[in-house]
């Protein structure tokens, strides 16, 4: 655990990360989210495949962290969501669209403390979810907030057990 996680309560139990958010990976993010360059999102998954190896139960589910409805509307798709698809097809597991984003700013802009803030409440479960295990997929671990609010949306429904994944984290 990093030292600023360290003393941090979570919703999600664990978290892994294939990478830190510097070249090659975080031009690839980058060139995915912001350049609308889908291929990439199976590059992203084939990372998250390496650091999960041994981790990943077959009671998983993978539930992409879904982008604001702003952001799907700019980019015209929802980056997480693709990137969980080819994890999927990789690993093997089922992939459910469970996480609608309710609101929130963007956070790159945002400190750790205004992270958390504009995250809470920012994620509701459609439908009845019936799951005991989650793995929250997305592209970029920083605070922790995202995950964090995602994780107690699913908990909120009787999801059992979180754990997040994510392709880099930031440092």
């Amino acid at each position: 655990m990093c030292a600023e996680c360290r003393g941090s309560t979570f919703a999600f139990s664990a978290a892994r990360c294939a990478a830190t958010l510097e070249p090659p990976v975080s031009r690839t993010v980058v060139l995915l989210k912001d350049g609308g360059e889908r291929r990439y999102a199976g590059v992203l998954a084939e990372l998250l495949t390496g650091c999960s190896e041994g981790w990943l139960d077959a009671e998983d589910a993978l539930v992409p962290v879904p982008a604001s409805p702003a952001a799907v509307r700019r980019r015209g798709f929802d980056h997480a969501a693709d990137i969980a698809r080819e994890l999927g097809r990789c690993v093997d597991l089922p992939v459910q669209r469970l996480l609608r984003s309710t609101r929130g700013a963007d956070q790159r802009a945002l400190g750790r403390s205004e992270r958390f803030a504009n995250r809470q409440g920012a994620f509701e479960v459609d439908g009845a979810c019936g799951l005991r295990q989650a793995v929250l997929v997305d592209d970029v671990f920083t605070t922790g907030a995202t995950f964090d609010a995602a994780a107690r949306a699913l908990a909120g429904a009787g999801v059992t057990r979180v754990r997040a994944l994510a392709v880099a984290r930031s440092v």
